[in-house]
């Protein structure tokens, strides 16, 4: 297993981008389950749900999106609200 393969590493990927590109945003993450990332993203200055229960990935496939498909993704899941 590469080490861009853990759940961590993208968790933590995953906070780095939506910090740089959509501050004021509240990345939260499924921890209980953490065979595959799920998360949850919030207006933090309206509390709307931009983007609810995204489903399930595995660590290795979104090691392999580049930033810019992983940003793709995110706004797909927010019905480009982001």
């Amino acid at each position: 297993m590469r080490s861009r393969d853990t759940w961590k590493f993208q968790t933590d990927r995953l906070k780095k981008l939506v910090g740089e590109r959509a501050p004021r945003k509240v990345l939260t993450f499924d921890e209980i389950h953490q065979i595959y990332v799920r998360f949850r993203i919030v207006d933090s200055m309206t509390g709307t749900e931009l983007v609810g229960a995204s489903g399930g990935w595995l660590p290795d496939e979104l090691s392999d999106m580049s930033e810019d498909s992983l940003w793709r993704l995110i706004q797909q899941l927010s019905h480009d609200k982001l």
